[in-house]
C-alpha cells in the first residue's frame, strides 16, 4: 500500500524569513529532515507538495536529499490552479520550477487560471482525498495563510480515517534545545 502525506506550513514571511541565508532556514531544515526521515521509516512513500514557499519548499529540499538514501520515496506536486505562482518574483518562480523539474509526479487540480476561492476549496478536498495524512508546521496562536487549510484538515481528520500531524513553535523550540544539549555534550568531550 502506498502511503502518501501532504507537507505544509508557514510561508517564509510568516516566520520573519526574508532572505535565503537566514540561519532560521538551516534550523527548520534540520527539524524537517528529522521528521521526514521518521515518516519514511514509518512507511510513507509519497510526499505531496503544492508548490508553496516556506515550510513546503524547505521540506521539499530535504525530501530530495532523503530520496537519495531511500529509493521508495516519491515526490508529488499538486498545484491548485494553472497560473499558480505567476505573480511571484523571479527567484520564487525558479523554486516553483524546481518543484516541477524534480517531482516524480506533477498535476494541476484545476486546469484553469485562478478564478476564485472555490478552486482552493476544491484543491483542499482533492489533497485530503488523495493522501493518508498531513504534516503541518502550524501554531494556532498565529493566523497565517495555512489557517484555512489547517481548519479544513482538522475537521476532515476528526470525521475520517486521516492522520493529522501538527508541529508548533514549542516543538521547534524543543528540537532546538535538544540540538543545543547535544552540541554542548559534544563540546565537553
Amino acid at each position: 500500500m502506498n502511503k502518501s502525506i501532504y507537507i505544509t506550513g508557514f510561508q517564509p514571511w510568516e516566520l520573519n524569513i526574508f532572505h535565503e541565508n537566514d540561519p532560521k532556514i538551516t534550523v527548520l531544515k534540520k527539524f524537517l529532515k528529522h521528521k521526514l526521515e521518521t515518516l519514511v521509516q514509518e512507511g510513507f512513500e509519497w510526499f505531496i507538495f503544492s508548490g508553496n514557499l516556506g515550510i513546503e519548499y524547505y521540506a521539499f529540499q530535504e525530501i530530495l536529499q532523503l530520496k537519495k538514501m531511500y529509493s521508495e520515496v516519491k515526490i508529488g506536486v499538486l498545484i491548485p490552479f494553472k497560473n499558480f505562482g505567476q505573480r511571484w518574483s523571479e527567484s520564487n518562480q525558479q523554486k516553483l520550477m524546481e518543484y516541477k523539474q524534480k517531482a516524480d509526479y506533477i498535476g494541476y487540480v484545476s486546469s484553469k487560471d485562478y478564478i476564485g476561492k472555490q478552486q482552493l476549496i476544491n484543491w483542499q478536498n482533492f489533497i485530503v482525498r488523495h493522501t493518508k495524512a498531513t504534516m503541518i508546521i502550524y501554531d494556532e496562536q498565529i493566523h497565517s495563510k495555512s489557517t484555512y487549510f489547517y481548519k479544513f484538515v482538522q475537521n476532515y481528520a476528526q470525521n475520517n480515517d486521516y492522520l493529522l500531524i501538527i508541529y508548533n513553535f514549542f516543538d521547534l523550540q524543543s528540537f532546538i534545545d535538544d540540538c543545543l544539549i547535544e552540541f554542548i555534550k559534544g563540546a565537553k568531550k
